[in-house]
């Protein structure tokens, strides 16, 4: 590890400037100390969003293929830069159908333009800020269940959870995504629920973060 000759001047919070001496390795790669938790400063500006199925659909106990469980579909106008920036996606399981079950969550972020817009079936005002207390949503994403998709591979996300205990009910999965998926203007990013046995139902989800400077 070598120090770097560069002295940043910064400014400090609720004082004036002062020099400091910044330090890197060998390849330039800069030093630095995490202070805040991830995505904090997106929270706190407002930027970060979550929305949820309203009621329980069930899962499918194959891969899918053309029907999505819920769809996130970004309205922005093509060319804006107001890409959706996928934080996380998570599910809630509702029903269990009186089986010994196992669920996972695959996820489809999809490379091919749709050709039509995908349904608001879930309401702008049910999309929620992750901010409280904050305004109601205003940007365009549309969010829809049963959305007709391209079988564009489907890959699996996040944990899986399955129980012993037959009709036990409750389990859920929280899925990080980490920003690893970019939905632009123009397109769209699916879930679905897929579970070893009929009867299982839940509640999925996304976390997005809007507007965000790269």
């Amino acid at each position: 590890m070598t120090g770097l000759a560069t002295v940043l001047n910064l400014l400090r919070r609720g004082s004036s400037s002062v020099d400091q001496r910044a330090e890197g390795n060998k390849r330039g790669s800069l030093f630095v100390q995490k202070d805040m938790p991830d995505y904090t400063s997106l929270v706190k500006a407002g930027k970060v969003w979550n929305v949820g199925e309203l009621t329980a659909t069930a899962a499918v106990t194959g891969v899918p293929t053309t029907t999505a469980g819920l769809t996130l579909y970004n309205d922005e106008p093509e060319g804006s830069g107001k890409d959706y920036v996928m934080l996380a996606a998570f599910y809630t399981q509702v029903g269990n159908g009186a089986a010994l079950n196992s669920v996972h969550l695959m996820h489809l972020p999809s490379t091919i333009k749709p050709t039509t817009k995908p349904t608001a079936d879930i309401a702008a005002a049910s999309i929620k800020n992750m901010k409280t207390p904050s305004g109601a949503y205003g940007g365009k994403a549309i969010v829809d269940l049963g959305a007709t998709v391209t079988d564009d591979l489907w890959t699996p996300v996040g944990p899986f959870a399955g129980t012993t205990v037959v009709s036990l009910t409750g389990t859920s999965i929280f899925a990080w995504l980490y920003g690893l998926v970019i939905v632009e203007p123009g397109g769209q990013y699916s879930i679905e629920s897929v579970a070893s046995a009929t009867g299982i139902t839940g509640r999925l989800g996304f976390i997005w973060a809007e507007d965000v400077d790269y």
